[in-house]
């Protein structure tokens, strides 16, 4: 069986600008202030991951969308536990990654049963490693924070 994302595109000339969701917090509306805010000037696509797989199994989905779509060094944008796929992404695929957003980052997974959770409980990754090996930029904010889209948007022009 296949797997089954959501996307969703808005249109633009530069970029693009890649935001993965948090697999158990999507946050569409954080989607749609960055599309604003940055389209059609950068293309943006929001990646919704499914909620029953494995962290590795979400790196591998957005290697795949990122494949697919032909995109050459996007800049990455996650929330929460979406950091670890997209940095996970970054270290497994270094010449595939641009550069990293990282909004209010966390590395711990929730205290529940679901996969995702247990995946990253029982099999977490070596972060010291894994740090290592980045070679792209890297913007750590905070989610909430009122200049947040400024913030990248200056990121985003130092490139």
């Amino acid at each position: 069986m296949g797997a089954s994302l959501r996307l969703l595109d808005w249109p633009g000339h530069a970029g693009p600008i890649v935001f993965v969701d948090d697999p158990f917090a999507p946050d569409f509306t954080l989607a749609a202030r960055i599309a604003e805010a940055f389209a059609p000037r950068y293309r943006v696509l929001h990646i919704a991951l499914r909620p029953d797989a494995p962290y590795q199994v979400h790196v591998e989905d957005v290697h795949g969308v990122l494949q697919q779509f032909g995109f050459a060094r996007p800049v990455l944008v996650a929330s929460g536990l979406g950091a670890v796929i997209v940095v996970l992404l970054a270290a497994w695929y270094p010449s595939l990654v641009g550069a990293l957003v990282l909004l209010d980052p966390v590395y711990e997974p929730p205290r529940d049963e679901r996969l995702p959770a247990c995946a990253l409980r029982e099999c977490p990754p070596d972060w010291s490693a894994i740090r290592r090996r980045l070679r792209c930029r890297e913007l750590l904010l905070e989610g909430a924070a009122p200049d947040l889209l400024d913030r990248l948007g200056a990121f985003l022009g130092a490139a």
